[in-house]
């Protein structure tokens, strides 16, 4: 993964990263917070401020329940989803 710098050069988003394309295949996996479920003490949380901290657990879901809508194409994909598993006519 890279950021565009204010020239257009790309910088690894990872400091350190080799240069050369790795097939991202062959990568150990990686994971994004999807916003879906949080659960956590209401103190701790206003404590750390954060719902995550050093002894988060992850929950893994499968990618056809887990879409992020952010934008139209988002929403016509979840809605592509929900009708192929029968959910919406």
């Amino acid at each position: 993964m890279y950021t565009l710098g204010d020239s257009g050069e790309i910088k690894p988003v990872i400091l350190g990263a080799s240069s050369g394309f790795e097939c991202r295949q062959q990568l150990e996996p990686v994971f994004v917070l999807n916003g879906a479920l949080y659960l956590c003490d209401r103190a701790w949380l206003q404590n750390q401020r954060s719902f995550v901290g050093p002894r988060t657990l992850g929950y893994v879901m499968p990618p056809e329940r887990s879409v992020d809508i952010d934008t139209p194409l988002d929403w016509l994909w979840a809605e592509t989803l929900l009708q192929r598993a029968g959910e919406l006519p």
